[in-house]
């Protein structure tokens, strides 16, 4: 016989289940939460192109208004 009686014993597997369950879930939603950093960061570097190459055209017909003024 074991040391520990049947009840304690299926009460350390059921915690040992849990605790499974629980860190499959968290692996799985921290690697949702990586998907979405790294959504939200290409979305980021998308947005600071888009805003870099408009303030360039604003430049460049600023530019090209004060050089054909006399």
């Amino acid at each position: 016989m074991s040391d520990k009686p049947s009840h304690t014993q299926g009460r350390n597997e059921t915690r040992a289940a849990l605790a499974s369950e629980r860190a499959e879930l968290a692996e799985r939603v921290w690697g949702e939460v990586e998907v979405q950093k790294v959504a939200a960061d290409q979305n980021t570097a998308r947005l600071k192109a888009l805003r870099l190459e408009r303030d360039a055209a604003v430049a460049a017909v600023k530019k090209s208004e004060s050089d054909a003024k006399p």
